[in-house]
């Protein structure tokens, strides 16, 4: 386990950083030559390419996480079973592919599913090498594999916009992404399949990933209940509109948030006998990824007009209202990733399942009345207003198990909070600066608001939470150095920002990871 979680970081910040980077221009740069309708026709087909995924993982991938010492014929197991759901859940949205098409009144969605459903067998080939190179804490190889395929994918996705291809750019750049990510997995992993199968405890394996398909199916099914509601009450022309601007919204929570989660369930899974360790480390993820999206969030929101107008173009222009309530939604999303590997570390799957459930009856029932009433800002708002109402539930019964309560989860956010409002605003400061509207007038309104808003937040950080700011700056200094860590060092160090235990500090001031 020595240096495994700190190469980990490195290569996830790597990937998502610099090659991330170059993938988030090359989206906008294809955004600007696409059509909403094009994007329209994505959501729809992904909606069922999603949820016909999750079916065919049935939960085995972080079944291979938890139970850690699976051997041949139990990985077979999983192996095969994933893959004959997966083919068998591509030959029923082939055949159903007309019906749906139909039924969103899109006819051009037939072809569309056809095609970008051959990813089905693709991602169930990988749910065994993929967790165990998880199990393994091997997060680097998949950075590493997910920096590859973005590589081949970028170059084929830009010629195929350029050359007027439409739709079919997405649907091709998905499919060569998940081929791409396949082949390296199986190449880079020490496994192979094999034709025996059968264990004495496969019934206990299946029964825990039965729980975790239940509680995916769950959430699929209140987070693709906007896509669906959409485009069916609006068109798939409103829904493109509304699925780039929810991309967009949610780039902080899957490029911060979603990095921290593939670590924390690896590293919760092993530390599931050492709750103290526990703790700290879900504190300091906390701390993290608070100092990281809250800042993002609220940035996206204040020059959203600025951005979508310079970056995206005029035809865009109808997401800004959009985005900005998204982005108010997006920070208590956020926390979803950081609860989930503490229920399933603490074998309280259950939880997720029952608020998965509960949002499913819930935010479908919000989304139509707000798409009904006003159309994709009205779905946006409906995120917004109720999301949280079930979210505090999840919340307050997954920090009871580690002895926390919301006072520590403010302590812990509270920081970030005051320095986001400074830098807020610094921001809408800078933007009454500038008066003018010509094109000149907004680029340097746009850079003069990230600058100050850049400047203002880490100033702040460093003058009211020194330690969560040297927190922060010690673990990129971890990472240039290549600092050997483990899970527990790096759960170490909740620092002055963390919570008080009965009679004493949890840790000493200044403790770092």
């Amino acid at each position: 386990m020595k240096e495994r979680i700190t190469k980990s970081i490195f290569w996830m910040v790597l990937s998502r950083g610099g090659v991330q980077a170059i993938s988030l221009v090359t989206t906008l740069f294809i955004a600007r030559l696409l059509s909403p309708e094009d994007y329209g026709l994505m959501a729809l087909a992904g909606i069922w390419v999603f949820t016909i995924s999750l079916l065919s993982e049935m939960g085995l991938g972080a079944a291979v996480i938890q139970f850690r010492d699976l051997d041949q014929r139990e990985l077979n197991a999983c192996f095969w079973l994933t893959l004959i759901i997966g083919v068998v859940g591509y030959g029923t949205l082939y055949a159903a592919a007309p019906a749906i098409a139909s039924w969103f009144a899109t006819p051009r969605l037939t072809d569309v599913l056809r095609v970008v459903g051959l990813a089905l067998p693709l991602l169930s080939m990988r749910v065994v090498p993929d967790g165990l190179l998880r199990q393994r804490l091997a997060l680097d190889r998949i950075s590493q594999i997910e920096m590859a395929a973005a590589l081949i994918t970028i170059p084929v996705a830009v010629i195929l916009a350029w050359s007027g291809a439409g739709v079919w750019t997405l649907v091709a750049a998905q499919l060569v992404q998940q081929m791409c990510q396949t082949l390296s997995m199986f190449y880079l992993v020490e496994w192979r399949p094999g034709v025996h199968i059968g264990s004495a405890r496969l019934h206990k394996i299946l029964r825990f990933s039965g729980t975790v398909t239940g509680t995916r199916l769950a959430w699929a099914a209140f987070k693709q209940a906007d896509n669906v509601i959409i485009g069916k009450v609006c068109g798939d022309a409103i829904l493109g509109t509304y699925s780039l601007a929810k991309q967009i919204a949610m780039l902080p929570i899957e490029k911060v948030a979603g990095a921290v989660a593939q670590i924390s369930f690896p590293v919760m899974a092993e530390l599931q006998d050492d709750r103290e360790t526990m703790r700290r480390y879900f504190l300091k993820s906390i701390r993290l990824v608070s100092c990281l999206v809250l800042p993002l969030s609220i940035g996206i929101l204040l020059v959203a007009d600025d951005f979508v107008l310079l970056v995206l173009g005029e035809k865009w222009m109808t997401t800004v209202p959009i985005l900005r309530v998204l982005c108010i939604y997006t920070f208590n999303s956020s926390l979803t990733f950081l609860l989930s590997p503490v229920n399933v570390a603490c074998y309280r799957v259950d939880l997720d399942f029952r608020y998965m459930v509960a949002q499913a009856l819930v935010m479908p029932l919000a989304l139509w009345i707000g798409a009904t009433w006003y159309g994709a800002i009205g779905a946006a708002v409906a995120w917004t207003a109720v999301h949280p109402l079930v979210l505090s539930w999840l919340i307050t019964q997954s920090v009871k198990g580690l002895d926390l309560s919301w006072r520590h989860l403010f302590k812990e956010v509270r920081s970030a909070c005051m320095a986001t409002l400074v830098m807020a605003i610094a921001v809408i400061g800078v933007r009454w600066g500038f008066t003018f509207s010509n094109s000149s007038a907004t680029v340097l309104r746009l850079l003069g608001c990230v600058t100050a808003g850049i400047v203002t937040y880490v100033l702040t950080l460093i003058w009211v939470a020194r330690p969560v700011a040297d927190e922060i700056f010690g673990l990129l200094r971890s990472l240039i150095g290549s600092k050997s860590t483990t899970p527990r060092t790096l759960a170490k160090g909740v620092g002055r920002t963390g919570p008080e235990e009965p009679g004493a500090r949890a840790a000493e001031a200044g403790r770092g990871a």
